[in-house]
């Protein structure tokens, strides 16, 4: 797939509404993929959670994380 432009990608972030999936990992050294929605604005990706929420004791542990955002046809 060819790099999108910054304005394709802002387009792609911010039209409809896709999730999100973020990738932590686990005390064990495991990856966890939640599915969060989230809000894409000014180059931040707001996503809220619950302070008990397994992802979120993970990033507190460790800050190495990923995230995927696709749909099921090429943008």
């Amino acid at each position: 797939m060819p790099k999108l432009a910054k304005s394709e990608m802002e387009e792609f972030l911010t039209a409809g509404s896709k999730i999100l999936k973020l990738g932590t990992v686990t005390e064990d050294g495991y990856p966890y993929v939640n599915p969060l929605w989230y809000s894409y604005e000014k180059n931040v990706f707001l996503v809220a959670g619950r302070s008990k929420a397994v992802w979120v004791s993970h990033i507190k542990e460790n800050l190495k994380t990923s995230l995927c955002i696709d749909t099921y046809v090429a943008p």
